[in-house]
């Protein structure tokens, strides 16, 4: 959208973005030049990796607390595992939503780019995952007390995987940011230096990556009709 305005309407609570202003549509074999990830610095910044090859390490399920049916799920997760109890989609507190799945994954890329992270995404659940909508009740124990049911989970979305990585791959985009951590050469507050006084920070030794959008790099190759009978049947799996 060109010169998006700023939100004068919300739909309980969901934004609503109103514009005579043109949407510029982008068809799906519209190409994303790669972007390579930049690991120098602190700063944020994004990058689009192209030809893809995702596998499946572990699926995390949790409780979420946002019922947004807009809302992506992707921060609700804070940096130590924690899920938050407000969701900045919405705003508001211990409001019971559906599951949320955090699919601890390996990215390899025909580049050699190699990296493993958490992808979190109600959207990719939605599109590649299920058939048909978890109930309103649904919560995680019901995946995590029957191990048949959450092995049964794995193993599907470990098959769709494995077919669009046999089929064209992935386009990967996201974001990095190395953070920072207190340099332990020096004195700190507390340490030998007042309180207030400021902290000396360095770069922390790892990236972290974060994963925003996952899609199949040629989607015209994938058959429909066999990803569908690959996918978690809502109806007979749960």
């Amino acid at each position: 959208m060109i010169n998006v305005p700023d939100v004068e309407h919300y739909m309980v609570n969901t934004p609503v973005v109103t514009t005579t202003r043109p949407l510029l549509v982008l068809a799906n074999e519209h190409e994303f030049p790669e972007r390579p990830i930049n690991t120098e610095g602190t700063s944020i910044s994004g990058y689009i990796i192209n030809n893809c090859n995702i596998d499946l390490q572990i699926v995390h399920i949790y409780d979420s607390s946002c019922g947004g049916n807009l809302c992506d799920q992707q921060g609700l997760k804070d940096s130590s595992g924690v899920i938050k109890s407000r969701c900045s989609c919405i705003q508001a507190t211990t409001r019971n939503g559906k599951p949320m799945f955090g699919l601890t994954v390996e990215v390899r890329s025909a580049s050699g780019v190699v990296f493993k992270t958490e992808l979190i995404s109600k959207n990719f659940m939605k599109q590649y995952v299920f058939i048909g909508s978890l109930p309103e009740g649904a919560r995680a124990h019901m995946f995590q007390q029957q191990w048949e049911v959450e092995d049964r989970l794995y193993q599907k979305i470990q098959s769709v995987f494995n077919f669009i990585n046999r089929h064209g791959g992935f386009r990967v985009i996201g974001w990095t940011r190395r953070g920072e951590v207190l340099d332990q050469g020096v004195d700190q507050p507390n340490n030998g230096l007042p309180y207030n006084a400021a902290r000396v920070m360095v770069e922390a030794g790892t990236l972290r990556y974060h994963i925003t959008r996952v899609d199949p790099m040629t989607p015209l190759a994938i058959d429909l009709d066999v990803l569908h009978r690959l996918k978690f049947d809502v109806s007979t799996d749960l």
